[in-house]
Order: structure tokens, then sequence, then C-alpha cells
């Protein structure tokens, strides 16, 4: 656990982040991910090779249900990683017990679990600035996208000129 000044400082950095930036707890919190269901107050905040928990009291009042403890820890990320990739794992085990398959669950984590260590450096540094990786690569791949169709509109027009017969 990390102690100290050098938690609060960065805690404090990023509870002035969570005030400025709208998208903060869409990133770091899962009630932004509840659907229905009464989830607690928990954000999870990476901090280097660290995740810091932070869980307050909330009460979910359509549910009926209270969450009524104040906790927080740091954890290593790859204890993290390793808890959560076990707890989707056998999240996705027990629907396909049931024969529950295909759903957008499961083809998320197919294609997290299935990353190239390139592609997961790719996604942890683009994480680690605050970003989707998936959002970023839509905004990367359109302009792309745009140019090579422009480029493969000039070249067939190119080539179609070149095939003209010369009338003299």
């Amino acid at each position: 656990m990390a102690s100290g000044k050098l938690v609060g400082n960065s805690l404090r950095a990023n509870e002035d982040e969570e005030n400025d930036d709208p998208g903060f707890i869409r990133r770091h919190s899962i009630l932004s991910a509840q659907h229905g269901f009464p989830l607690p107050a928990l954000s999870i905040i990476p901090f280097g090779r660290s995740i810091r928990l932070n869980c307050s009291p909330r009460k979910a009042t359509f549910a009926n249900v209270s969450f009524f403890v104040d906790a927080f820890g740091d954890e290593s990320t790859d204890d993290v990683q390793n808890t959560l990739s076990k707890f989707l794992n056998d999240s996705d085990e027990r629907l396909r017990t049931f024969g529950i398959e295909d759903t957008n669950f499961q083809a998320a984590w197919n294609e997290i679990s299935n990353l190239s260590p390139e592609e997961k450096a790719f996604c942890e540094l683009i994480g680690s600035l605050g970003l989707a990786p998936a959002a970023l690569m839509m905004k990367l791949v359109m302009p792309w996208r745009n140019c090579w169709e422009y480029w493969v509109q000039e070249q067939s027009a190119t080539f179609v000129w070149r095939l003209r017969p010369l009338r003299y």
C-alpha cells in the first residue's frame, strides 16, 4: 500500500480531475456500467503500476439497497487485472453453461482477452492518458480511410483517363 505525501498528491490531482472532467466518472466508476443493477460507488483509478480502489457509501433508492461502508485501498495492477480477468472468465463460463453465447459482453471480453502483447501495451498506454482505446482508434482510422477512398478514386480516374482511345 502506498503511503505518505505521494498518494495524497496523486489523489488530490485526480479529485481535481473528477471535478473538471465530465468523463471522469464514465471512465473510472463502475456506476456508469450499472444498467439497472445496484452497484457500490466504486472508483478504479490507476497510479502507475498500482490501482487505487475507492468505495463510498451509496443508497440505490429504487432497488432498496444501501452500501454503508466507506473504504479504499491500493493494489498492484497485476493483482487487480488477474482478479477481474478471473471474474470475467467465470462469468463467461457461467453464461455458457446456461447456453447463453454471443452476447456483447462475451464478444468484448473475447477481443480484450485475445489482444497481442503490442495491442495490450498500446491500450494500457492510451488508457493511462485517460483515453478510450476504441474511441481513439476510430479517430485515427477514419481520416486514413477517407484519404484511402480519395486516393482510390483519383487513381481510378487517372487509370480510366489513360485508357481512353487517342483521337487525332
